[in-house]
């Protein structure tokens, strides 16, 4: 597994909206968790709450071209990682749930392109408060690792949940848990 967990952190490290370009991020992934030990995690900045194994490592990386900033939370150990980004996109957020899906897919397809993944499978759902999303699994040429993500637009940002590791990883009760613990923050 450590050629596997390598290559995510390699490709975590450059996972992100496909239309700007990549931060450098190192990983430092702590001991997985049971899924009933995951820890609430509270992003005032991001406005919203996840539940994570361990204290999450945040980067901010200035996005070229722009006054723009990416945030990304990352965690996760030895079999895989966990990583949420959002950035400000007010446009696009308040734009047609047809061009929203569009540039959501946009977005999973330059990630399938550029690690030559395969697209295990892809939907619309609703997610939370009927925000609607994409969410997709890609097989990745990395002894059999998988990405799950989940794409969608609210309050004026991009947000990207996605979980990458062995397939055991990646279809674990945490990982579950982990996806099904996002929650936005009251607004005040």
């Amino acid at each position: 597994m450590k050629v596997c967990t390598k290559k995510l952190r390699q490709l975590t490290c450059v996972l992100l909206f496909m239309a700007w370009p990549q931060p450098a991020v190192e990983l430092k992934a702590e001991e997985t968790k049971e899924a009933d030990s995951l820890q609430q995690y509270n992003s005032v900045e991001g406005d919203f709450s996840i539940k994570l194994p361990g204290k999450p490592q945040l980067s901010k990386e200035a996005l070229s071209g722009s006054q723009d900033v990416q945030h990304q939370l990352i965690a996760g150990d030895s079999n895989g990682v966990y990583l949420v980004s959002w950035q400000d996109s007010p446009k696009l957020a308040a734009s047609s749930e047809e061009k929203q899906l569009q540039a959501l897919k946009v977005s999973r397809e330059g990630l399938e392109k550029r690690f030559s993944s395969q697209l295990i499978k892809e939907n619309k759902i609703p997610f939370r408060d009927k925000v609607v999303a994409l969410r997709f699994q890609l097989q990745l040429p990395v002894n059999r690792c998988k990405l799950h993500g989940t794409f969608f637009f609210a309050n004026s940002r991009l947000y990207q949940i996605m979980v990458i590791g062995t397939d055991e990883f990646v279809s674990s009760r945490q990982a579950k848990d982990v996806l099904d613990s996002f929650q936005w923050l009251a607004r005040k």
